[in-house]
């Protein structure tokens, strides 16, 4: 009995020793930042605030990969040492952040899950956060236009380009992958479990293709593929879609009446836009070229749905889905006054209040997405050439193609999900622009275990899209999330825990964890 009580102590004291020691390693820094390889210099700089318990530090990389000797950029990371011993292969989990141009430095602790709580649970893995070149801690593009102007104003997009300069021909998503490799290497880690978001999850794929050996794992939340098909009708679909499911889920409408709505007043604000009086205008700027609500504006409010108006209570459920609402009350009473007050929202800002400190973030969004996202004109034309050349290729869509409204009011639209209302005005490539290995795909490795997750009220990324993400693998599992946005990990435990169970398994077994509240909140499907 006293060898058993000894044995029982012993045990104790060995779980509060490792207690301990956890506890210590979670709430320190850990030691002074050295690279791993003499050609990869770490340079250690403070922290952000928000950052108490990480070590932070800058490597140089090449401007152009082609010519490394010419410029060099410096890019920033954040490191958090891991909270049980590592013995063995050195392996981190790495959070790559949407955008373009969102920075990690400034972002991971606003999330609903902490630093303390990711810590824990990915044990003897290193947590990595890398900004990207052009923003956060990293060396920035300016664009100073942008601390003036909103970018949505005409002449704002061709004065960015210009600001920036030939340079921006160096911001790309293979440049991004190849400076994340640096880290990596300048930190001795082999492997990487890597947890992507929104535009992250297009620079993570391109990652485990060109480097396949650096990756275990990896978790896609808000995936895209990586060629858009033209005109991303898929934005189409999705709204056609969500409509049916908030009238269904709300309870206070139909999907075909809300349809209906929509065709109704398509109709009538084609035949008779309505001015917008905006308010307080010595307060709030606007977008004078869009001061009436037309089809064109429509199309844009209605991609915003569902956009949750808490503001409203529980008066009436319909409003949890505002543009719905606005548009069956217009239909119903004649009474416009919501669907316009919702409009004018959309396209009104306070000073400052759209304007990214110097536009870093759009500027690194714009040099990415235009020239890598597929669009229907040549590159190489001019502005009025490329105007002509999306006319001709919308005029050979179906007329019927994104009904209720015509295909040129749909391509017309106002919104950040029409990357042609500001990519068309960004100059072409210059002649001498680096021939760029894009996108190798097919040399990602056929074993890689992939988790793409995915909310069915998802506007920005939507179902229709991520399952196309899906297909590009063929070890992958798909979990579609009811009710929810984009980026659903940061919002919810229940993805919070499958991804625990794939980071562990490399693959998602019980698929039964998240059913306790609602048997079809989640859906899990695998190749």
């Amino acid at each position: 009995m006293r060898i058993f009580s000894l044995f029982c102590l012993f045990i104790l004291l060995v779980i509060g020793i490792f207690v301990t020691i956890v506890f210590a390693r979670l709430h320190t820094r850990g030691p002074a930042l050295v690279s791993a390889h003499s050609d990869i210099p770490i340079t250690e700089v403070k922290c952000p605030e928000r950052y108490p318990y990480a070590r932070c530090g800058l490597i140089s990389a090449p401007l152009d990969y082609q010519n490394p000797a010419e410029n060099s950029i410096q890019v920033a990371f954040i490191y958090h040492q891991p909270a049980f011993p590592s013995f063995g292969r050195k392996k981190a989990v790495q959070i790559v952040h949407g955008g373009p141009g969102g920075a990690i430095s400034a972002s991971l602790d606003t999330w609903n899950f902490t630093e303390f709580r990711m810590r824990l649970m990915i044990g003897n893995r290193a947590l990595l956060g890398i900004d990207p070149r052009g923003v956060g801690l990293s060396t920035k593009f300016d664009c100073s236009i942008l601390e003036e102007k909103h970018y949505a104003e005409p002449g704002v997009i061709n004065t960015c380009a210009e600001q920036i300069g030939p340079n921006r021909i160096h911001i790309s998503t293979a440049n991004t992958a190849r400076d994340f490799d640096l880290v990596r290497r300048s930190l001795g880690l082999d492997q990487l479990d890597i947890y992507a978001f929104s535009y992250g999850t297009n620079l993570s794929t391109v990652y485990a293709s060109m480097y396949p050996d650096a990756v275990r794992t990896l978790a896609l939340d808000g995936a895209y593929p990586l060629v858009y098909p033209d005109f991303h009708p898929s934005f189409y679909s999705a709204m056609r879609r969500q409509f049916h499911q908030a009238c269904d889920r709300s309870g206070e409408c139909n999907g075909d009446e809300a349809l209906n709505a929509l065709t109704w007043a398509v109709k009538e604000l084609r035949n008779n836009p309505r001015p917008l009086d905006f308010p307080n205008k010595e307060e709030t700027s606007y977008l004078d070229q869009y001061d009436q609500l037309n089809p064109s504006l429509l199309a844009s409010l209605v991609l915003r749905q569902p956009n949750i108006d808490k503001s409203r209570g529980a008066a009436s459920t319909i409003w949890r889905v505002p543009v719905i609402g606005a548009l069956i009350k217009a239909q119903k009473s004649g009474d416009w006054s919501d669907l316009e007050s919702i409009a004018m929202r959309a396209v009104s800002y306070k000073t400052g209040e759209n304007l990214n400190s110097s536009g870093h973030s759009f500027t690194v969004a714009w040099a990415v997405d235009c020239p890598e996202m597929t669009h229907p004109w040549n590159d190489q034309s001019s502005i009025a050439d490329r105007k002509a050349e999306l006319t001709d290729a919308a005029s050979k869509l179906p007329a019927d193609s994104f009904d209720p409204f015509t295909v040129d009011e749909w391509v017309a639209r106002p919104s950040e999900l029409n990357h042609y209302g500001y990519c068309i005005f960004w100059p072409s490539p210059p002649e001498n622009r680096p021939t760029e290995v894009r996108h190798r795909l097919g040399e990602t490795r056929k074993d890689l275990p992939v988790l793409v997750i995915n909310g069915d009220y998802d506007m920005a990324t939507p179902l229709e899209d991520a399952i196309l993400a899906n297909d590009q693998f063929e070890n992958s599992q798909f979990a579609r999330f009811k009710n929810h946005k984009h980026a659903v990990l940061p919002r919810s435990d229940c993805a919070f825990r499958l991804w625990k169970e794939f980071l562990k398994n490399k693959r998602v077994e019980d698929k039964s964890m998240c059913l306790d509240a609602d048997p079809l909140a989640v859906s899990i499907s695998s190749k």
